[in-house]
């Protein structure tokens, strides 16, 4: 395996992961509860930040953002599309959350 097939491997490897703990929906969070933040690619849980956070969360994983500046995140995208497990949810950037697509 070359470098390029570990690291879309990894990505593989955080979207089921991502698939399997959950999207935390923070509108259904009650008031003054931790606001968590996913990667709009993979998935994972990047931050939690206080509800009355000043600065804007992190849309994006340091790993996804590697694979942006390799230019291979669509390739790591159609991997787990060619496995059945893509797309399940999408990303709203209106909203910046994700959105299960039924």
């Amino acid at each position: 395996m070359t470098t390029k097939d570990l690291i879309i491997a990894q990505f593989v490897q955080r979207y089921a992961l991502s698939l399997q703990t959950g999207i935390t929906d923070n509108t259904s969070l009650v008031a003054e509860s931790p606001m968590f933040y996913h990667c709009k690619h993979c998935g994972i849980l990047i931050e939690s930040l206080i509800e009355d956070h000043f600065f804007p969360a992190h849309t994006i994983c340091s790993q996804c953002e590697g694979l942006q500046k390799m230019v291979c995140l669509q390739e790591a995208k159609q991997m787990c599309q060619n496995l059945g497990t893509w797309p399940r949810r999408v990303f709203n950037t209106q909203t910046n959350q994700f959105e299960i697509k039924r």
